[in-house]
C-alpha cells in the first residue's frame, strides 16, 4: 500500500497574513477594553489591517481569510465605537458650551 503523494505547498490555499493578523488584533483590542486609550489604538490598528487585508483578498483570489478579516475589522470598529464614542460627545458638547457662552 503506498500513501497518497503530498501536494506542493503553493497548490494548497494559503491564508492572508494580514486577515489573520487583523483577526489577532482585533481579539486584542477586545481584551484591552478596560484599558481606555490601549482599547481605542488597538482597536484602530485592527480596523486598518481588516480594510487592508479585504483590499489584499479582492486582488488575490488565491488567498483566503475573508471571515478573519471582517471578524477583526468588526471587533476593532466595536471597540473603537463604544470606547469613543463618549469622548466624541465629551468634545462636541464641549465645543457647544464654549460657542454658546462666547458673546459674554
Amino acid at each position: 500500500m503506498t500513501s497518497p503523494t503530498p501536494t506542493a505547498a503553493t497548490d494548497q490555499p494559503r491564508y492572508s497574513i494580514m486577515a489573520i493578523m487583523a483577526l489577532v488584533v482585533g481579539v486584542g483590542a477586545a481584551a484591552l477594553f478596560a484599558l481606555e486609550p490601549w482599547g481605542l489604538v488597538v482597536g484602530a490598528v485592527a480596523i486598518i489591517l481588516g480594510v487592508l487585508s479585504r483590499r489584499e483578498l479582492q486582488t488575490t483570489p488565491s488567498l483566503r481569510g475573508v471571515a478573519p478579516s471582517v471578524l477583526g475589522c468588526a471587533l476593532g470598529g466595536l471597540v473603537v465605537i463604544v470606547q469613543g464614542l463618549p469622548w466624541a460627545l465629551l468634545l462636541i458638547s464641549e465645543i457647544i458650551y464654549f460657542l454658546s457662552h462666547l458673546g459674554g
